[in-house]
């Protein structure tokens, strides 16, 4: 069997390429007889928090207080990375694990040292999908832009006329929350469908 060393690269969020607060982490794994030609193992961000939950005894309350306290139309999920950070938890621990769980090396090294794509082919996909990424950050920003204005007039709405619902159960609240998402949500993928077709 194959030995391979993992080294860890940190992770980045794809907000700024499309719009949506989505997390990989990143490394480059190197096997023991082929140094010069590692590859890169990339994860998302819903392996490492399954991965977190089963490696940490405390991970699951954790991250439960965490998603209560942050708020927002769509992923945050760097938000949620940095948060675990600052409590202390070993990201790349936790990658490590991911991988050792989720990915076998041998095959992942099988298939990078298989001959790919050329260079200039490679090249033209890269830019064929940047261009097509300004168009999809742009509809996932006024999606959600449109999504939280209607969360806060209609929020403000509901309780300005019916304000025993502040003063509700817990569960009433998560309730009403949880119909304002169901509905919004709709309401706002027909509205920016709408918008795209001005």
């Amino acid at each position: 069997m194959k030995k391979f060393k993992i080294e860890y690269k940190g992770w980045e969020s794809i907000k700024e390429e499309f719009g949506l607060d989505c997390v990989y982490f990143n490394s480059l794994v190197y096997a023991e007889e082929n140094t010069e030609n590692p590859f890169p193992i990339n994860l998302p961000y819903h392996i490492i928090e399954k991965q977190l939950v089963e490696t940490i005894a405390e991970g699951a309350v954790i991250l439960e207080r965490l998603k209560k306290r942050i708020s927002g139309w769509g992923p945050q999920e760097s938000i949620y990375v940095k948060e675990l950070e600052q409590c202390g938890i070993d990201m790349e621990m936790i990658f490590n694990k991911a991988v050792e769980n989720n990915i076998d090396l041998n095959v992942e090294a099988i298939k990078w040292n298989k001959p790919g794509v050329s260079s200039s082919a490679l090249n033209q996909i890269v830019d064929d999908l940047d261009d097509s990424l300004v168009d999809i950050k742009q509809s996932t920003n006024q999606y959600f832009l449109i999504c939280e204005r209607l969360e806060k007039v209609i929020s403000n709405e509901i309780l300005g006329l019916f304000p025993q619902l502040l003063n509700s159960s817990s569960d009433n609240i998560l309730k009403f929350q949880h119909i304002l998402v169901k509905h919004i949500s709709g309401m706002g993928e027909e509205l920016n469908d709408l918008l795209r077709e001005c």
